[in-house]
């Protein structure tokens, strides 16, 4: 018998042997990829969208109650309220409120550019939310930096939006010297029973020279910011922490 022969012979029958280990592997589970922070980034983001809309569509400068009644309306992007008005259901002028800034000289196209910046901000903030909710559910985080993108964007134009309504109400205009915008002014002032001369002026320019202390303090010219223009700050602020949401790790 060969040596191989009893080599296998004494290995086969002999019950200390041990068997050879098995070496088999069990498959590994990929590491589930955490969600938190995209799912609070889209919530946010909804919330986001739903204030810029209501900021751009509402009311920018809102008068007191005496104002409303006897002179003049609030004043949005888009139309300037009749007087006795409301501020969100009441009827507006006929002229928008670029044909009647159009009296000045800067202040009809700063009002363009401030709803214009509204209205992208408002397409960004939901194309940030529409990619948020990708993330969400297909967890690819790469898509993160287009919805930081998106924000980044929509944070710089409802700065600008903002950033249009307060030059409006701190700092005087001069008068459109063309011809054309002269005679629309005119009829405008007629319509809305205004001076001419007053359209220009600033919001605080025109308070302070009302102001006296013969008047009491309800029946005095006092004119501030409007419920859409804090809508609009306020979306301003969550888009910036709503950005830094969305770079979270978690």
């Amino acid at each position: 018998m060969s040596s191989y022969s009893l080599y296998e012979y004494g290995t086969t029958n002999n019950p200390n042997t041990q068997p050879p280990p098995n070496y088999q592997t069990k498959p590994t589970k990929s590491p589930r990829t955490s969600r938190i922070s995209p799912i609070v980034f889209c919530i946010l983001q909804f919330i986001i969208l739903i204030l810029t809309i209501l900021g751009v569509c509402l009311d920018q400068i809102r008068p007191n109650p005496f104002v409303q009644k006897y002179l003049i309306g609030c004043i949005s992007f888009w139309s300037v309220k009749r007087k006795g008005e409301n501020c969100i259901t009441g009827k507006g002028y006929f002229a928008s409120t670029s044909t009647v800034m159009s009296a000045c000289k800067t202040r009809g196209g700063k009002v363009s550019v401030g709803g214009g910046m509204g209205i992208a901000a408002i397409l960004l903030v939901f194309i940030g939310f529409v990619i948020g909710c990708g993330v969400m559910w297909t967890g690819v985080w790469s898509l993160r930096f287009l919805c930081v993108g998106a924000n980044v964007f929509a944070f710089i134009f409802l700065c600008v939006a903002w950033a249009m309504v307060v030059d409006i109400y701190l700092n005087s205009d001069e008068p459109n010297p063309a011809p054309t915008m002269s005679s629309i002014a005119a009829v405008v002032g007629q319509v809305m029973e205004v001076d001419t001369s007053d359209i220009c002026l600033s919001m605080k320019a025109i308070m302070e020279r009302e102001k006296t202390d013969e008047v009491p303090p309800e029946y005095q010219v006092k004119i501030g910011y409007g419920s859409g223009f804090g809508l609009l700050v306020a979306s301003w602020c969550l888009v910036l922490v709503n950005t830094i949401i969305c770079l979270l790790p978690c």
